[in-house]
């Protein structure tokens, strides 16, 4: 954008809305528009009128019919609504299609274009966001990326680009076929703690790019949190304590290398959890095995086996007070530089079916929600693998054919007695529309799973405020 188009040297310019435009793919043969023909509409129609930029994103109607969504950040002016108009006038003579639906937002917008780059507002002051990258391991008729070949792929490309850090947990996924097959995969999930500027955008881009390239995958899944705080220590104001309380999520990321020593064993952060953190938040909580990595100024990758303690919390002082004496005292016990903290207060909370979770939107929006499975029965024993498998291939992946990951996790407890409960459990997320069709569905597959294994509730968290 030239100097004379800038807010700056034009004070009087028109204000910024968002338009998006919805472009069916089918035609009126029923054919599909294929990505080429559409990246060809948008690069020889779209992009000439609007050079600032644009963001497209694949998205699919309730009906099942694939859709393109095309958000502009544009000034609110005839001449531009006339270029839209052209926009939809072609694409309905070229393609033949029955409809394009434009959604415009009057609302506020502080909005920052650069040359290279149309999600990230450059002109403030970076703050640290949470993005998570689900990459799925099978090779189309050649096998599946093995665990060396994604290690030296963490090793090589993703920890050099960020060599502050980064968490890995194995996780499995698995979607519906067009012939009603469910499709398993082995993934793995590598979530990044990063500043939100252009250098980290095209750096993820590079990795996702690469990845696909190499393993000949179709895509890699991203999940960007940009409202959460974080913390490397203790002591910090993380939490913005509610004259009345709601319920948030505090993820806390413990290493378990100990300077010269060696690790902390399974056992010992068994007994932390049992003595320390459990009698603090005796309603529950759920853990998972991690493998975290940076990369040391020598230029040497350093692995370390971690754990991932997750928390279902109001927001108090008292337990923001809990949580600096949690970090404290796992630094000081087995000489921890750090112990990485992440607050997402942007969360639904419910603990069975029947709630009304999910803020429905006339045009649907992805969003994720996490379902937390306990597995002990009550007097009998436990969930088998195999029944839970079961129960995903038959309730949840029908009813979400487009996929889910699946984390193994242990969750527990303390009881009125004073002894604390442990239990396995699984972790079921989705990435959905915020529709009440899915929500309806989410309650359905809960209720199921409640009275077939004799479950008291099913922890849901749903995270509405999030870029896929």
């Amino acid at each position: 954008m030239s100097d004379s188009n800038s807010s700056d040297a034009n004070p009087q310019a028109n204000a910024l809305i968002q338009e998006d435009l919805y472009f069916e793919l089918n035609t009126a043969s029923g054919e599909e528009i294929s990505e080429t023909e559409f990246q060809k509409f948008v690069d020889n129609e779209v992009t000439p009128r609007f050079l600032d930029g644009l963001t497209i994103v694949d998205a699919q109607e309730e009906n099942g019919e694939n859709t393109k969504v095309v958000s502009l950040f544009v000034e609110e002016n005839a001449a531009n609504q006339d270029a839209i108009q052209e926009i939809i006038d072609t694409y309905h003579q070229q393609f033949q299609t029955a409809e394009v639906a434009k959604v415009s937002n009057q609302d506020d917008l502080t909005v920052s274009f650069d040359e290279d780059e149309d999600l990230i507002d450059s002109d403030r002051h970076p703050e640290l966001i949470q993005v998570d990258l689900f990459f799925g391991r099978d090779i189309s008729g050649a096998g599946e990326v093995t665990e060396q070949q994604f290690q030296s792929f963490l090793d090589e490309t993703v920890t050099p680009l960020f060599p502050a850090g980064l968490t890995v947990v194995d996780a499995n996924g698995q979607f519906q076929a067009d012939n009603g097959e469910v499709i398993e995969e082995q993934s793995k999930v590598v979530s990044l703690i990063v500043e939100d500027t252009e250098t980290t955008e095209t750096a993820i881009n590079d990795i996702v790019t690469e990845y696909t390239e190499l393993f000949q995958q179709e895509s890699v899944l991203q999940a960007v949190n940009e409202d959460i705080t974080v913390s490397f220590g203790e002591d910090e104001d993380l939490i913005d304590s509610d004259r009345h309380p709601e319920l948030i999520q505090v993820d806390l990321f413990f290493g378990r290398d100990i300077s010269g020593v060696g690790e902390v064993t399974e056992q010992q952060f068994q007994s932390f959890l049992d003595e320390t953190v459990t009698p603090l938040f005796p309603a529950g909580l759920t853990v998972f095995d991690a493998n975290g990595q940076f990369q040391a100024d020598s230029g040497e990758v350093i692995e370390e086996q971690s754990k991932v303690v997750s928390l279902i919390v109001e927001d108090t002082e008292s337990n923001e007070t809990a949580i600096n004496d949690i970090v404290t005292e796992y630094t000081e016990l087995f000489q921890q530089e750090s112990v990485l903290q992440a607050v997402n207060e942007d969360i639904t909370v419910s603990f069975g079916g029947d709630e009304d979770l999910i803020d429905s939107d006339r045009h649907p929006e992805l969003i994720q929600v996490d379902l937390f499975f306990g597995r002990d029965i009550s007097g009998v024993g436990e969930v088998t693998e195999q029944q839970f498998q079961s129960f995903l291939d038959e309730a949840v992946t029908p009813l979400f054919p487009a996929g889910l990951t699946v984390f193994d996790a242990n969750g527990q407890f303390q009881a009125d007695s004073g002894e604390v409960i442990e239990e396995q459990s699984k972790v079921v997320s989705l990435i959905v529309e915020d529709t009440e069709s899915n929500e309806a569905a989410i309650n359905d597959l809960v209720t199921e799973y409640i009275e077939l294994f004799q479950q008291e509730s099913v922890l849901i968290v749903v995270d509405e405020d999030i870029q896929i």
